[in-house]
């Protein structure tokens, strides 16, 4: 007979994991960086404008790319998703927030 404490619940099957993520500053300056080295993925203006401040815009999907930098795709409720390359520096240096992989995600 296996013990309470060995039986599979829902608690012992979530798993967390690490989700980078940036706020509107740190997007803006990413973004700066992108235009100024040439990178192949920047952003307009205009989308950086419709970014709210105080909001944790999470990484939804990354990549590296060129062998020297990271492609990742930013979502935000008002944007819908968006790229962004950047060096490895900068990604590894993004803030993380972990989450539950059982967290419901937004529609």
């Amino acid at each position: 007979m296996r013990k309470v404490k060995d039986m599979d619940t829902k608690e012992s099957r979530e798993r967390m994991m690490d989700v980078r993520w940036a706020d509107k500053g740190i997007i803006s300056m990413l973004n700066q960086e992108a235009i100024e080295v040439k990178r192949n993925r920047s952003v307009t203006r205009e989308l950086i404008n419709t970014l709210s401040n105080g909001v944790k815009y999470p990484i939804t999907w990354e990549f590296m790319h060129n062998d020297d930098e990271m492609r990742v795709q930013f979502y935000g409720p008002k944007t819908g998703t968006f790229w962004l390359d950047m060096s490895i520096d900068n990604y590894n240096s993004l803030p993380v927030i972990k989450v539950s992989d059982t967290t419901p995600t937004p529609v």
